[in-house]
C-alpha cells in the first residue's frame, strides 16, 4: 500500500512542478494541422510517471526478492524510453535514433520476461512491444487519452495477475503503475493542462 500511495503522491507532485517549469525549459508543443490543441501547450510530462513508478520499487519489503530485479529491469527499460522521448520532445531526435532505442528496450524487456520461450514467440513479442511504443507516440496524450488507456491496461493486468501464482509482485507493481497514472486524471483540478508527449 505504501508503494502505491508513494507512486501517486510523487507523480502528482512531479506533474505540478513539470507543468509550471516546462515553458521555461522549452518543453512547449506548437500546434499544427494534426494537433488536438490550438495554443502552445507544455509537453513531455510523461517522464513523471516513469520516475514515480521507479521510485516506488525501492520501498523496502514491498516486492518479493525473486521479482524485484525483474521489475527493476523492466521499469528501467521504460525509463530509458521515457527519457529519450523527453529529449525528442525538446530537440526532435531523428526517427532512426528513437526506433533503435524502442527496439533495444523491447528486446531487453521481452528477453527478461520470456527467456525460456520459443524463439518465434520472443521475436513476435519484441516486434509487438516495439510497435506499441511507437504507436503510443503517435497519440497526442491530450486530455488524458494515453494516460487513461494505460491506466485501464494496468488495472486489467492487476486483475489477470491475481490468477497467476507464478508471478509474485506483478499485481502490486501494476497497481503502482496505475497509481502513478491516476494522478494524470487530476490535472484539470490541480495541474495546468499539458501533453504527455513522447515520454509517455
Amino acid at each position: 500500500m505504501l508503494a502505491i500511495l508513494l507512486a501517486f503522491c510523487v507523480s502528482t507532485l512531479l506533474l505540478i512542478c513539470f507543468a509550471r517549469l516546462a515553458p521555461r525549459w522549452g518543453f512547449v508543443d506548437q500546434p499544427n494541422a494534426r494537433s488536438a490543441h490550438r495554443s502552445p501547450t507544455p509537453v513531455g510530462a510523461g517522464i513523471c510517471f516513469a520516475l514515480a513508478a521507479l521510485l516506488a520499487l525501492f520501498v523496502p519489503g514491498v516486492f518479493p526478492a525473486e521479482t524485484h530485479s525483474l521489475l527493476l529491469i523492466l521499469q528501467s527499460c521504460g525509463l530509458v524510453v521515457a527519457v529519450v522521448g523527453l529529449i525528442d520532445d525538446r530537440f526532435k531526435l531523428p526517427v532512426g535514433v528513437r526506433l533503435l532505442v524502442y527496439l533495444t528496450a523491447s528486446i531487453i524487456a521481452v528477453i527478461t520476461l520470456l527467456e525460456a520461450a520459443p524463439l518465434l514467440l520472443v521475436g513476435l513479442a519484441i516486434l509487438a512491444l516495439g510497435w506499441t511504443i511507437n504507436l503510443v507516440n503517435f497519440m497526442d496524450g491530450v486530455d488524458g487519452f494515453v494516460g487513461t488507456q494505460a491506466l485501464c491496461v494496468c488495472l486489467s493486468m492487476a486483475v489477470i495477475s491475481l490468477f497467476i501464482p507464478e508471478a509474485p509482485g506483478i499485481t502490486h507493481f501494476t497497481l503502482v503503475l496505475a497509481a502513478a497514472l491516476r494522478s494524470n486524471n487530476c490535472k484539470h483540478k490541480i495541474i495546468p493542462f499539458f501533453l504527455l508527449g513522447d515520454s509517455d
